[in-house]
């Protein structure tokens, strides 16, 4: 029977109510996928296959900025459904030109994450292009206070912040998590989101900004590999 037009019996605000409930767990299942794409030992970086990938990404998903997920999980931000996130870790940064020119012809959001000794090298003014801090091993020590530790790498990311003129507030750690030292370190320099090296999906219910899992994807892939790759995730 149809909802009255002036006023809303009881069955009919229990079904809305149900239906409220089932559409909010639903979202909080749904996935939050962020890709890490990173070099294969010392195979090059190949640019016409990185932009091959970037087209089969809106199809897949919506493409979101780290930053409005840090805002989301502040309450801040609304999310798409279906958010991917695209990371790139670039240890050595000879190639980082070229990948930032690809992404600026995808025009998709993502994330370069660089070490602090390759800050001088990235163009701050790329429209879309947010820089995160890629952690080396050992580059905090596994001694000494934790907060000492943390203000050690406070300092670092402010001297990037003043190389690169923009704020830098992920940070992608160096190895998996045995404990929650660098979880402490991180967070205490300043830290809004931190990237593990654990592989998964995240889930919108569930969210912990300071330790997200990302699904790995080789940038030799070709689209149609990359394409499998992407439907076999959710």
């Amino acid at each position: 029977m149809a909802c009255p037009g002036f006023y809303v019996s009881y069955p009919c605000a229990s079904t809305a109510l149900n239906l409220f409930e089932h559409l909010f767990r639903r979202r909080q299942r749904e996935p939050l996928l962020i890709l890490r794409f990173a070099a294969q030992g010392s195979t090059p970086w190949s640019i016409p296959l990185l932009e091959q990938q970037f087209l089969n990404v809106p199809a897949f998903g919506n493409p979101v900025s780290l930053s409005k997920v840090a805002r989301y999980c502040n309450g801040k931000q609304v999310l798409p459904r279906r958010p991917v996130v695209l990371t790139f870790d670039i240890p050595d940064p000879t190639q980082l030109g070229l990948i930032q020119s690809a992404l600026v012809r995808s025009g998709l959001p993502a994330t370069v994450f660089i070490p602090a000794s390759a800050a001088a090298k990235i163009d701050p003014d790329t429209p879309l292009l947010e820089v995160g801090y890629l952690a080396t091993r050992g580059e905090v020590g596994t001694s000494g206070k934790v907060t000492e530790r943390g203000r050690e790498l406070a300092d670092k990311r402010a001297a990037m912040e003043q190389r690169i003129g923009a704020a830098v507030n992920a940070y992608a750690y160096a190895d998996k998590l045995s404990d929650d030292d660098p979880i402490l370190i991180a967070a205490l320099a300043g830290f809004r989101v931190g990237l593990t090296l654990e592989a998964g999906v995240n889930r919108l219910g569930a969210l912990s900004p300071m330790t997200f899992a990302r699904v790995s994807i080789d940038p030799t892939l070709s689209a149609d590999a990359f394409a499998r790759q992407l439907a076999k995730i959710r």
